[in-house]
């Protein structure tokens, strides 16, 4: 009878552990049940009026754009319009060697205007008015709208603007470059050298502004060879000789050119 009551209750032991991991396990499901049914309520809340949509059209590009059903079907039924209109419009691009007239029918339902003068179109940092005028005449030939010729336009003077900050920024690094190498040359007299050429450089040419200004702009006016040609005058004639001799010119008669009086050969 002893040995029946230990296996009766070895047998109840073993039959409520395997209630017990029943029960853990029905546990587990039903909480992972539970998550999975927030995670659902949460997409559809993020997801919107957009959850009550096939799966497929949820994140559409036309869709996602709209928090709300009304501005879709706002959208939608301009759409609809448009698509109406162009039907209506029976829009049909003529034949090659169509009319003049049938061409500028055309050219109006795309939106040309009128006539080139009324193409509204902003000045270019770097478009001259002419240029804009003969731009006008050439965009309504080709049946350009406004927009359309705008868009053109904007892209030449980006293409320009951006050609003319290159163009200056190396024009700037060269400009440094002879500065530099300039320098390296004449090492610690540079200053008093570059000194003594300006000074020669706005006497000889003070009287030409144009001159003076291309030279800057151009680079030319601190090249390596124009300030070695002035120094080389200095060195050669002298600086207070060649200045009072360049100075004397002009009050001399009209036949004769910059004298150095005190230069042999350059009287």
């Amino acid at each position: 009878m002893g040995d029946i009551n230990v296996q009766d209750t070895d047998r109840q032991t073993q039959e409520q552990d395997i209630q017990n991991v029943q029960n853990v396990q029905e546990s587990d499901k039903d909480q992972q049940s539970q998550e999975q049914k927030q995670e659902q309520t949460n997409e559809q809340s993020s997801l919107g009026w957009r959850a009550a949509l096939e799966k497929d059209l949820q994140n559409h590009p036309l869709v996602t754009e709209h928090t709300k059903p009304s501005t879709f079907v706002r959208k939608a039924i301009e759409w609809y319009d448009q698509l109406e209109s162009a039907k209506k419009s029976n829009l049909k691009i003529p034949a090659e060697d169509a009319p003049k007239e049938e061409w500028d029918e055309f050219f109006k339902k795309l939106g040309r205007p009128e006539s080139p003068d009324e193409y509204k179109l902003p000045d270019g940092k770097f478009l001259p008015e002419e240029f804009i005028s003969q731009f006008k005449q050439i965009a309504f030939d080709a049946g350009l709208s406004s927009k359309q010729a705008e868009n053109v336009l904007g892209l030449v003077d980006r293409f320009l603007t951006q050609m003319a900050e290159e163009n200056a920024l190396n024009a700037e690094k060269a400009k440094q470059a002879q500065i530099e190498e300039l320098e390296k040359e004449w090492g610690d007299q540079y200053k008093e050298r570059k000194l003594k050429v300006e000074k020669l450089a706005l006497k000889l040419f003070g009287d030409m502004p144009e001159f003076l200004k291309w030279a800057k702009d151009n680079g030319f006016y601190n090249s390596v060879p124009f300030n070695r040609m002035l120094y080389s005058l200095i060195e050669k004639v002298g600086e207070d000789t060649l200045l009072e001799g360049a100075l004397s010119a002009s009050n001399k008669s009209d036949d004769v050119g910059y004298s150095f009086p005190n230069t042999p050969g350059m009287e």
